[in-house]
């Protein structure tokens, strides 16, 4: 599968250059704004936060797609060339990424937030509480608030360097930013020191490991990380129920990824409940509309584990 998605990506890179010799490159906008282009929706929100009226930030992943599938089209790759700062993560998930901007005859200002922020091996059932090998990496830097607070300042010493201008109103921007980042970190932290059984059980994929180490918890799950898995297996399932039944939890958790199927079997035979934390990879064409931000979405996930774990919210 790897090599049939590299091929297809070498021959729409080289559709994409024949395009743009045919037709000229895509005219940008001349609005004053910066043309910012990131791969995920926290990337996308904090841009937008610290970047301000000065900016104009586009998701490379549209609302409600899925990026484990994705593939860019000509016009994205275009686009990309095109943009004043493109911003991803730069992990393995990432590999497409490098492919598109090596193939580019000239590149655009990157931030690569792996330079930043060092990833953390993924784990497995069996031995969730040391390194898989370092084989696999998590990239899902962003279920930490705190590792938010970073992609903030690095977001705002980027585009500093880029627009100095401006760099007045990006500074003013990412402390209010940061501000409200720090006291998110603050409550889950509060939160997470109130309770004493401090588990999550995922009958699903798990993209909460920076979230896990961050505030102490012990994690189990029917994956590791957030590959291209579906449905775990009866013995995995079984492993999670008897899991759930000794650490005696009160909850099973899916992402809003997942049909949830797999979570409200667990919760089902060991008596608890299913309950849905949002991993905030992406939103929905809905939750675009409504305007939701990342902070939102983790003020909600916070709602719902203090419900979960039968905390009452001050």
């Amino acid at each position: 599968m790897r090599r049939y998605l590299s091929f297809s990506l070498a021959l729409l890179i080289c559709l994409t250059a024949l395009l743009c010799s045919c037709s000229g490159t895509e005219e940008k906008k001349d609005d004053g704004r910066l043309n910012i282009i990131t791969t995920v929706f926290p990337l996308y929100d904090l841009a937008r936060a610290v970047g301000g009226d000065c900016v104009s930030v586009t998701n490379l992943l549209p609302p409600g797609g899925d990026s484990h599938s994705f593939e860019p089209t000509p016009k994205d790759i275009v686009n990309i060339k095109n943009c004043d700062l493109f911003i991803y993560i730069g992990g393995e998930s990432d590999a497409y990424i490098r492919d598109i901007l090596s193939s580019l005859d000239k590149s655009p200002n990157t931030l690569v937030m792996t330079d930043h922020i060092p990833l953390s091996p993924l784990h497995t059932n069996e031995d969730h509480n040391h390194a898989n090998d370092g084989i696999l990496l998590d990239e899902h830097i962003w279920t930490s608030p705190e590792n938010c607070r970073t992609i903030c300042r690095v977001i705002k010493d980027k585009l500093c360097e880029i627009d100095p201008d401006k760099g007045e109103i990006y500074t003013k921007n990412a402390s209010v930013t940061d501000s409200k980042l720090m006291q998110l970190d603050s409550e889950i932290r509060a939160f997470a020191d109130s309770i004493g059984n401090k588990v999550l059980i995922f009958g699903d994929r798990f993209p909460f490991l920076y979230f896990a180490e961050r505030y102490g918890f012990e994690y189990y799950s029917a994956f590791p990380g957030c590959g291209g898995h579906s449905e775990p297996s009866a013995a995995t399932v079984s492993s999670l129920i008897e899991t759930a039944e000794k650490l005696g939890v009160s909850a099973i958790f899916y992402t809003e990824t997942s049909s949830g199927n797999a979570a409200r079997s667990i919760a089902e035979h060991t008596g608890t409940k299913a309950v849905m934390l949002h991993s905030c990879h992406n939103i929905t064409a809905e939750e675009y509309k409504s305007g939701v931000t990342y902070i939102s979405l983790m003020e909600n996930n916070l709602k719902t584990l203090k419900e979960a774990f039968s905390v009452v919210a001050d």
